[in-house]
């Protein structure tokens, strides 16, 4: 017989069919053992295990076993559970569950592990705005200075711990794993407005996790560490100024009032701005700027965009800001740097000035011709049959070749003149000296959208005809030299490539054999026509 226990009748005034439980939690009894002679009372009345287990439940954990001990009800319970754990009979009899993997845990808590609350706490809207508001305002709150700081503990760390790597561990460490990386998915709603995706490409010893920018897709390394620190993509806020790009500012800087990296223009940001003379400058690198394959992730494109270099310029052009696109190889070449300089001296109405009236026009030699271009022109000099110069005192200060076109009787296909030298009225005087003389039916020309927003052909009377689609070239990564898309037609790669597949596509040929591709702004097509 079960050793009978003092009832205490304050309790009994309650019918115990209908006990109201919160009552056993809110009682100042509840501290006492008043709740075990309840219990024992209840035990001997109605003998049942599953109501006595039931009305057990609002004690804390270990105290229900020690109830449960003393009324010698365990060896019930391990029997009817079948199981000696008691962690997982009371898990088990509460029949509590978490709310994201649903799995059995303790009463006391909500869910099963941090990685459980961490995936709740992403699903509430909430929680992701404050954590935002409460990361911009931390972020904002730090000077250029300490984000530089934090900025170079991150990169030196990556550095340390690559230069430790084996050869084997290297290659294990970027090549891909699919794994599940559920702590990590939280940053995703960390950082709504920052534009950044924390991928699950691969995630090395529990150190680097790969992150990227939705904006232009540039990757990097964070660790766990670190993950919070570098909160803007490099490449569309870069920490160091490009030493070029720097150069061409600090030059148009000295000329007139610039700005560099101006970001509300247009959509897309500009490496440098000239609000006075409404123009623009943007430093084109050739890897960043290119697409095809790379060992450095970074590099690794091969979503081509032939038109983002168009659309920049059209957006510029919208607002009426006439913009350069200097390609890096071009600024590497001394001769073709000085070109820019000249070209850029002449935007701002910096050149010097001498009249077409003063000079004197005859056809000159093709070597002439040549030499001329290649000093004065960025695409250099080209075949022509028609060379005339134009000479002030008795030096040759400005050019225009013409070669036959099969659809017009002619093309323009050069016109420069003198490095940092205007010509008023040169263009004029040199193509009616070539109309008079050989009295053509048509000429066509272009005028490259990277530096010529066509003014001079309007000057001349020529017809707009249409805006071409973008221009392409290929390079091979460190040599700097742009090959135009005519040398690697897919009917000469054969001859032309180590290996060639002729199932594949020009494209495709020469991404395979190392080389990348490029795409520039396009043209602007004009018609002069005579004799209609």
């Amino acid at each position: 017989m079960m050793k009978k226990f003092y009832v205490n009748h304050r309790l009994l005034k309650y019918k115990l069919n209908f006990f109201d439980y919160s009552k056993l939690s809110n009682n100042h009894y509840f501290s006492r053992k008043k709740n075990l002679l309840l219990l024992n009372y209840y035990w001997n009345i109605s003998s049942n295990l599953e109501q006595t287990i039931k009305f057990s439940k609002k004690l804390s954990g270990p105290s229900w076993f020690k109830i449960l001990e003393n009324l010698n009800l365990l060896e019930l319970i391990f029997k009817k559970y079948n199981t000696g754990d008691k962690q997982e009979i009371w898990k088990a009899v509460n029949n509590k569950r978490c709310q994201e993997c649903d799995t059995f845990i303790d009463p006391s808590k909500t869910f099963c592990s941090n990685k459980c609350s961490n995936l709740a706490k992403t699903k509430n809207l909430n929680f992701n705005k404050n954590l935002s508001l409460k990361l911009k305002k931390f972020h904002s709150k730090q000077s250029k200075e300490q984000k530089e700081k934090i900025r170079k503990k991150i990169s030196n760390s990556v550095k340390l711990f690559n230069n430790k790597l084996s050869k084997s561990e290297k290659s294990e460490k970027y090549s891909n794993k699919n794994l599940n990386l559920t702590a990590y998915e939280n940053l995703q709603t960390r950082f709504p407005d920052l534009n950044l995706l924390f991928n699950k490409e691969y995630f090395y010893k529990n150190k680097f996790l790969p992150v990227s920018c939705k904006i232009c897709s540039f990757s990097w390394e964070i660790t766990k560490t670190t993950a919070l620190a570098r909160t803007e993509c490099k490449k569309c806020y870069p920490s160091k100024k490009h030493k070029t790009q720097s150069l061409i500012y600090r030059y148009v800087n000295s000329l007139v009032s610039a700005k560099e990296n101006v970001k509300n223009v247009i959509s897309n940001e500009l490496d440098i701005y000239c609000k006075k003379k409404n123009f623009a400058i943007e430093y084109n690198g050739l890897l960043p700027h290119s697409f095809g394959f790379s060992k450095i992730s970074y590099y690794n494109n091969l979503q081509i965009d032939s038109t983002y270099h168009l659309r920049k310029t059209e957006e510029a052009e919208s607002k009426n800001i006439q913009l350069f696109h200097i390609f890096e190889n071009e600024f590497i070449d001394k001769n073709k740097r000085q070109i820019w300089f000249s070209v850029i001296n002449s935007k701002l109405g910096l050149s010097e000035i001498i009249y077409a009236r003063k000079c004197s026009v005859q056809e000159i030699h093709s070597s002439s011709a040549r030499e001329f271009c290649s000093k004065n022109h960025l695409q250099g000099s080209c075949n022509s049959s028609i060379r005339i110069g134009l000479f002030y005192n008795k030096e040759l200060v400005s050019v225009m070749t013409f070669r036959k076109h099969k659809k017009y009787s002619w093309e323009i296909a050069r016109f420069c003149s003198k490095l940092n030298l205007t010509v008023t009225g040169g263009a004029s005087k040199l193509l009616k000296f070539f109309e008079r003389k050989y009295n053509p039916e048509s000429i066509i020309s272009y005028a490259n959208r990277r530096w010529s927003r066509g003014d001079l052909y309007e000057k001349l009377e020529f017809e707009f005809i249409q805006n071409t689609n973008p221009n392409y070239f290929y390079f091979r990564p460190n040599e700097n030299i742009l090959f135009s898309r005519e040398q690697f037609q897919k009917h000469k790669l054969k001859n032309k490539l180590e290996s060639f597949d002729p199932e594949l596509t020009e494209t495709q040929n020469m991404f395979n054999s190392g080389f990348r591709k490029i795409y520039d702004s396009g043209n602007k097509k004009y018609v002069k026509r005579y004799h209609i």
